[in-house]
């Protein structure tokens, strides 16, 4: 299999790295999205937190990650994404592609991390610095 989805409580980011090496390849591209520290009309956010249907989202991540191998010539995908709470700076989602050429990976991050946001049943929970918090569509 050339595929590796995980929800966990905590990421780090070599693990998915290292797991999508390859000797054909030539190119690994790791993205990492983190919180940062933004303010909206709610207040200044300290943090998200996710909530995932977990059964749901790894049927379609695969599916999403099957057509992304096919399409950029890639040798191994992996997807993890935290379950839980993080503070601004810390990682909320890895994603890990190797392929024999650079522009391939780049292209298949890209690609995947918008089917992700259009596809994936994940919500998010947004916390503010005055101790509220409020889900997001």
């Amino acid at each position: 299999m050339n595929i590796l989805i995980k929800f966990i409580d905590n990421i780090n980011p070599l693990e998915p790295y290292n797991w999508v090496l390859h000797e054909s390849c030539g190119a690994v591209n790791l993205f990492i999205g983190t919180t940062r520290n933004d303010v909206n009309e709610n207040g200044k956010i300290i943090g998200l937190s996710y909530e995932i249907n977990e059964e749901m989202a790894l049927e379609i991540l695969t599916k999403i990650c099957n057509d992304a191998l096919q399409k950029f010539n890639g040798e191994k995908v992996a997807i993890f994404h935290v379950k839980n709470k993080v503070n601004y700076k810390e990682p909320c989602i890895v994603l890990a592609f190797s392929s024999p050429h650079r522009n391939d990976a780049f292209e298949a991050c890209k690609f995947i991390m918008n089917m992700i946001k259009k596809d994936v049943p994940v919500w998010k929970r947004e916390h503010y610095e005055n101790n509220d918090s409020k889900w997001q569509d």
